[in-house]
């Protein structure tokens, strides 16, 4: 009886958990590291739905990480240039990485 009373304790907790994440953890270092420690609670956890937040958390870390790390300075460059065998002449485009 007492693991499933463990067991019902922890599911609840996910719930509240995974619904706590919806507030404002960018404010400040303090609700950054709330937010932190939540996902480390579901990270660890083998509850079903923790685990599938941790999925759908996963896709979205990755579109953002692509969207932060893509370039999107682009240079015009104002005179001739050799880099080795390459070529850059005046008017050429060159997107930084």
């Amino acid at each position: 009886m007492r693991e499933v009373k463990e067991v019902i304790v922890e599911a609840v907790n996910i719930k509240k958990m995974i619904k706590d994440l919806g507030g404002n953890f960018a404010q400040d270092n303090k609700a950054q590291l709330a937010g932190v420690s939540m996902l480390k609670g579901l990270a660890t956890s083998d509850d079903p739905l923790a685990n599938k937040f941790m999925k759908e958390l996963d896709k979205c870390t990755t579109a953002i990480s692509k969207k932060l790390t893509e370039s999107k300075v682009i240079l015009t460059i104002e005179e001739d240039i050799t880099i080795g065998e390459i070529v850059l002449e005046k008017g050429d485009k060159v997107q930084v990485l």
